[in-house]
């Protein structure tokens, strides 16, 4: 297939870039747009390229203006938004940019199941396709020594509020490992580093990989971050909050384990921290099963069979 890809290039963490260079190794035709280009620029790079069909990943620099995806929807393009984020519809300015592009996109593949139910009574277009594993970039040496008790990597942000309130209790007690914006841990501030073989370092070199989202303003059925594959993909077992039907896809004690309030995550901390075998057959079976089932090259193929699907290619 040909497709051509309006994605973010200014950073390898970039999920466009992922997504690109799997459809290449899958023997698919790629071109790639950046965002922030002219109309014009769009419109002659379809027009020499000629893809069967655009894929978009999020909202990019857009700021809730369609009219590059409008040109491209006058001269026949089939388009596709893959969107991972969890703000859809539940704020400004993401709602009223999905309520106008759902007028122009032919389809949405939305990493968090919820949101499809959110969607319903405006379009039939959304399609839930999970986030995936991308081995190939979090490369991990599995000789690494556990010298961190735990590990958290991500940012300040409005969907999860209580982070911080969470990682300062944990400072207290435990060594304490953050990755990200926003945080002032250990009297020191806290810095973002999206390099992949060093967040699979960060959690592979942690007895405990965190996730919390706690206080956000959304909690929709299956509403999770990539960091739920990176942690177990990197072999660190991971701790989350719970997330509502999270057993769907993971079961709690076998591939990962939850937690409900601020002190059962201490709780759960403490008892793993102290049953050492446990928490690293747990480790292994959650890595196992992100390598089996949620590879990112056998997720783009899913994309695509739902793409053909539903765009009628």
């Amino acid at each position: 297939m040909k497709i051509m890809l309006i994605i973010e290039t200014k950073n390898s963490f970039s999920d466009g870039i992922r997504i690109q260079e799997s459809l290449s190794r899958l023997g698919h035709e790629t071109h790639t747009a950046s965002f922030g280009k002219s109309i014009e620029d769009y419109i002659s790079r379809y027009r020499k390229f000629q893809p069967d069909f655009v894929f978009q990943t999020g909202m990019g620099h857009s700021k809730g203006n369609l009219g590059v995806q409008n040109s491209l929807k006058d001269l026949g393009a089939k388009l596709v938004m893959w969107y991972p984020d969890a703000y859809w519809l539940f704020r400004e300015p993401s709602r009223s940019y999905f309520l106008d592009a759902f007028n122009v996109f032919d389809l949405f593949l939305v990493t968090m199941r919820g949101h499809v139910e959110v969607s319903k009574s405006y379009t039939d277009k959304v399609v839930w396709a999970p986030h995936y594993f991308d081995s190939t970039f979090f490369k991990t040496n599995k000789n690494i020594k556990q010298e961190n008790g735990i590990c958290f990597i991500g940012g300040k942000t409005e969907a999860s509020p209580q982070r911080e309130e969470y990682l300062k209790e944990l400072e207290k007690k435990y060594k304490l490992k953050v990755v990200g914006h926003g945080f002032t841990i250990n009297d020191e501030e806290t810095k973002a580093d999206w390099n992949g073989e060093h967040i699979a370092k960060a959690y592979k070199s942690s007895k405990i990989g965190l996730n919390i989202v706690s206080g956000g303003i959304f909690n929709c059925d299956l509403q999770f971050s990539v960091r739920v594959y990176q942690v177990m993909g990197s072999g660190c077992f991971l701790l989350t909050e719970y997330i509502p039907n999270i057993e769907t896809m993971f079961i709690p004690g076998v591939h990962l384990d939850v937690f409900h309030t601020k002190e059962e995550m201490i709780e759960k901390i403490d008892y793993y921290l102290e049953h050492p075998k446990i928490r690293e057959k747990i480790a292994i079976q959650g890595y196992q099963e992100v390598m089996e089932k949620h590879d990112i090259d056998a997720r783009v193929n899913q994309y695509l069979d739902v793409i053909k699907k539903r765009v009628y290619l």
